[in-house]
């Protein structure tokens, strides 16, 4: 009984913040922002999140394409529309698009519409007023795994292979030399040592982890620090397909920075260290930085 009584004056309590919150994306800013544009390549696909909010530029203005996070279950556009607006008060043009989550689609919906959501940006950013050669894309937490992924998935299609193991890939075009900047923070780049990490905090039985990546069997599939280190084995085995899809990445010419917060008990700074030893060897460029007073937050 005094559970739910609790629970009932959190809620209540927490009432005003989300009926400001929503008439802040809702109402408040709505005269700058442009609503849920849809961005499927297939106009049959009728996914509902498949969603995206633009706040314009001014024809001249770089682009921020931002993923957001939530453990690939949790989250949306509309909860990181202060991040939009900040961004936008400064100059730039803004992409925010939902995604697919658990249990409405699994990992490979996901980055299938990642990919979909830069082909989007590649071909219509100039209509909102954005400038495609300033084109900047930032990811966080699962987010930031979904951007790394589909980044390196796009340099194996350059050789019509595909990572997926179930779906086929839409016919996208652009290439990765779209970006000049490239920022992850917080990232999850090894599945099974994310979910190591959860069984140590007791909530692997309750998280998406397992369900999103298809069982626990495919986990290194989906890991981009893991994909990385068997493409250089391959590599360094003189598989010439593998030797061409590795220059596709090292022809990467923005630069990628990884940031991770030292204090962070959701996702274990390693994972960004790990990401940034294998991705280095093929984007030379790559920085990192691990900051001793930052958690999962920022």
């Amino acid at each position: 009984q005094l559970f739910w009584e609790d629970i009932v004056l959190f809620y209540l309590g927490m009432l005003p913040f989300g009926v400001k919150y929503q008439w802040s994306y809702n109402i408040g800013y709505r005269h700058s922002m442009i609503y849920n544009i849809r961005y499927s390549i297939d106009k049959r696909d009728e996914r509902l999140r498949n969603t995206l909010d633009v706040y314009p530029g001014d024809g001249r203005s770089p682009v921020v394409l931002f993923i957001h996070g939530g453990g690939w279950a949790m989250s949306g556009k509309d909860e990181h529309h202060l991040l939009g607006r900040k961004l936008h008060s400064m100059g730039y043009c803004v992409v925010m698009p939902n995604y697919s989550r658990y249990p409405y689609g699994n990992i490979e919906d996901m980055i299938d519409d990642i990919d979909q959501v830069i082909q989007w940006t590649r071909d219509n950013i100039h209509i909102y007023g954005g400038d495609l050669n300033k084109l900047m894309a930032f990811g966080h937490s699962a987010g930031a795994h979904l951007l790394m992924y589909t980044i390196v998935e796009n340099a194996f299609r350059s050789e019509r292979m595909t990572l997926f193991l179930t779906k086929t890939p839409k016919n996208t075009t652009w290439s990765n030399d779209i970006f000049k900047y490239v920022l992850c923070c917080g990232g999850i780049y090894d599945i099974k040592q994310y979910s190591v990490h959860e069984k140590k905090r007791a909530i692997d039985h309750v998280t998406s982890t397992r369900s999103t990546m298809r069982g626990i069997v495919h986990y290194p599939q989906y890991s981009p620090t893991l994909v990385l280190e068997q493409l250089a084995i391959k590599i360094e085995e003189g598989n010439e397909t593998f030797v061409r899809i590795g220059e596709k990445l090292q022809a990467f010419e923005g630069g990628i920075d990884i940031k991770h917060g030292v204090n962070d008990r959701t996702v274990p700074y390693q994972s960004s260290y790990e990401l940034y030893q294998q991705i280095k060897r093929f984007v030379p460029s790559t920085t990192i930085e691990l900051n001793e007073t930052l958690d999962h937050s920022g």
